[in-house]
């Protein structure tokens, strides 16, 4: 039996399983073992986790998702609060969140899934249990917001970049974890994403927001270099969300770029748009007319070290 064979073989008979598991089994090294296994991770054959156990993910095969939560001790201790919080409670608004909940959901992607719904034409991220399916999710999320009488919920279109890169502001940690698919979700409630295709500079906005504070932000934006790819007002005049271009000498570097009028950042200003860069796999560049408060300044340093902060 060919290597590739029998490791997938040990793997469907052990679970989740770390380099070093079948190393052993094949009697090679783990160089050509992890050879084998990222092989078979680009087939689709298997699986890579978010979680590492000491500095290695976890191969599985699809399917087998249920038990990564046998190594769910391996998360650091906010983690493992957030990960039992989830799992007790299926869904959680992330709005009703504190802000090192809604960074710690965004860092346990294997167990913690963001669904984004339109709520009177107002955009909220939920995180349902990975086991959960969206049906099961959807009485939940609709039990959150609507109390005894239903709200309107409308669909939109959901943007999804198709860029993951590593920028030269101070960039997030690189992980080995492949792309967990998203599952469709139902039509009545959550919002269908938008197919990856690639994007270049020549692709600008078909019709730019007519909203003075986008203008401004744009202008800003010129001068630094900086190309808006998509744009779209979250708050007249308030708040703006971009995906944006930076020209720099190492060549151009995607961003998600959140934009906010307000004298000064807090920190849940600051972890709801980490958030978003993080669900869109893009670094954030922060952009404010203010300037950042005590303690958001503070969590710049702890939780947020990889986000860009500038004042306009």
């Amino acid at each position: 039996m060919a290597d590739r064979d029998r490791a997938l073989q040990l793997i469907r008979t052990k679970g989740p399983v770390v380099p070093s598991n079948i190393s052993k089994e094949l009697g090679k090294n783990i160089l050509f073992t992890s050879v084998i296994l990222s092989e078979l991770v680009a087939s689709k054959l298997l699986k890579m986790s978010s979680l590492k156990v000491g500095s290695s993910p976890l191969y599985y095969i699809p399917g087998q998702e249920s038990r990564l939560e046998e190594f769910h001790s391996y998360l650091n201790e906010k983690d493992r609060r957030t990960y039992a919080f989830l799992k007790s409670g299926k869904v959680l608004r992330e709005k009703d969140q504190d802000p090192l909940v809604r960074v710690s959901l965004a860092q346990i992607k294997d167990f913690a899934v963001p669904l984004e719904v339109t709520i009177k034409g107002e955009k909220e991220i939920f995180w349902k249990w990975h086991g959960l399916t969206n049906e099961e999710a959807t009485p939940l999320i609709r039990e959150i917001l609507e109390g005894p009488k239903k709200q309107e919920i409308t669909e939109e279109p959901v943007r999804q970049p198709a860029v993951e890169t590593v920028l030269a502001a101070p960039a997030k940690e690189e992980t080995e974890a492949e792309d967990i698919e998203e599952e469709k979700i139902p039509r009545e409630l959550f919002l269908p994403k938008r197919p990856r295709a690639e994007r270049t500079e020549s692709q600008q906005l078909l019709k730019e927001p007519d909203d003075p504070f986008y203008q401004k932000v744009k202008k800003y934006l010129q001068t630094h270099d900086a190309t808006i790819i998509h744009g779209e007002v979250t708050k007249k005049g308030k708040e703006v969300d971009l995906e944006i271009i930076i020209r720099t000498k190492l060549g151009n570097l995607p961003y998600f770029c959140r934009a906010k009028d307000k004298k000064h950042i807090q920190d849940p200003d600051l972890a709801s748009a980490y958030v978003k860069a993080q669900m869109m796999k893009l670094p954030l560049l922060f952009l404010a007319t203010g300037d950042l408060s005590k303690k958001a300044s503070a969590m710049m340093q702890e939780e947020f070290s990889s986000v860009a902060f500038k004042t306009m």
